[in-house]
């Protein structure tokens, strides 16, 4: 199949989904904003998760609760839910990222659901992104705080969960537990599926072209090499395992402090800086689409908001869907809700069962 845009014309976050049909083998989504339950319905939805329509009311009713409303009983009940939630290993999924840190009500609940994927085995890469970076940056500190770079309102949800540490509604030990464990195994810089045609998909967080990988490379001290699609896996991949290494080490947030000076007032960040490019940019100038092997790239991306695609080149699943309280129906404020369908395999399922990767 090719890859498609698979739209939900009557989606409503406050009930539970159907399953939708299909046989693809890589999902992407756009935009999490935080929000637990965009996560769990879309999963839902892409046949990841298994959850009943009474047990997805209980999760809807704790989740939109007053954060100081929340008891520990509450948590209880939601993580005895996701724990007996039944798991598809098919399709693969990347999360285009702001799945922390960001509008929704509270990444304890966003973190319960990753460490259910991870545990497992779930094909599931999040890519880095402006607010799981200040999440990130939260999580390097001797504890968590309701301090961000992004501002208060479009950080509640980190904000929350610290109340709920705070207010010893839920543990902090716990939370970095899995963060540790879970989280931070399935974050990467970039990732990419393979295309039968001998091409490749790359996918970020915010749109950026060829160059941006180069500038990683450099600044991390990778040889970059594009003359073959093997060849570029090779320098994606070598990128991840120094982000990977940097998030370990708690060394990647200090590396990519917001700093406004670096974003121009159209969204342009320059090449130059490859790490802020890669989370914050929010246009194509200066990107750079053709590799020197003349093979196909397509490039995958949220960030932008709602606007249509950037380039030929380049798919925006960014969307209103679940971005605050009054977005979670799609018939009301124009709000569309969509994910991203392929064949296209991942560097996981490549391992199984491989292509040809000297093309």
């Amino acid at each position: 199949m090719p890859d498609e845009i698979v739209e939900r014309k009557n989606a409503d976050l406050t009930k539970c989904p159907e399953k939708i049909a299909h046989k693809a083998k890589h999902v992407s989504i756009g935009d999490m904003h935080g929000n637990a339950m965009k996560l769990i319905y879309t999963l839902i939805e892409e046949g990841v998760l298994e959850i009943d329509p009474q047990a997805y009311t209980t999760l809807w009713n704790i989740y939109i609760k007053d954060v100081e409303g929340i008891t520990k009983k509450d948590i209880a009940d939601f993580k005895n839910i996701i724990a007996n939630a039944k798991v598809n290993k098919l399709p693969a999924v990347t999360i285009i990222g702001d799945e922390l840190a960001d509008r929704g009500n509270n990444d304890y609940f966003t973190l319960l659901v990753l460490a259910k994927l991870k545990k497992s085995n779930c094909d599931v890469d999040i890519l880095l992104s402006n607010h799981s970076r200040d999440f990130i940056a939260n999580y390097d500190e001797k504890e968590f705080t309701p301090n961000t770079a992004i501002s208060p309102r479009q950080t509640v949800s980190l904000r929350n969960m610290y109340f709920l540490i705070k207010t010893g509604v839920i543990e902090e030990e716990e939370v970095r537990d899995i963060v540790l464990k879970n989280y931070i195994p399935m974050v990467k810089a970039i990732n990419y599926t393979l295309r039968e045609d001998g091409g490749i998909t790359i996918f970020t967080h915010a749109p950026v072209g060829l160059e941006t990988i180069e500038g990683l490379a450099n600044v991390l001290g990778i040889e970059y090499h594009d003359e073959t699609r093997k060849d570029l896996i090779k320098t994606i991949e070598l990128i991840n395992s120094r982000v990977k290494e940097k998030l370990f080490n708690k060394e990647l947030a200090k590396n990519i402090e917001y700093d406004s000076r670096f974003v121009a007032d159209d969204g342009l960040v320059s090449p130059e800086l490859p790490f802020y490019r890669l989370i914050w940019n929010r246009i194509l100038y200066m990107a750079t689409i053709i590799p020197k092997g003349k093979f196909p790239v397509k490039f995958v991306h949220g960030h932008v908001g709602v606007v249509p695609n950037l380039s030929e080149y380049h798919t925006n699943l960014d969307n209103d869907f679940g971005k605050a309280y009054y977005l979670t129906k799609t018939d009301s404020f124009a709000v569309r809700h969509f994910t991203r369908h392929s064949n296209e395999t991942t560097e996981q399922q490549e391992k199984s069962a491989p292509y040809n990767l000297d093309g």
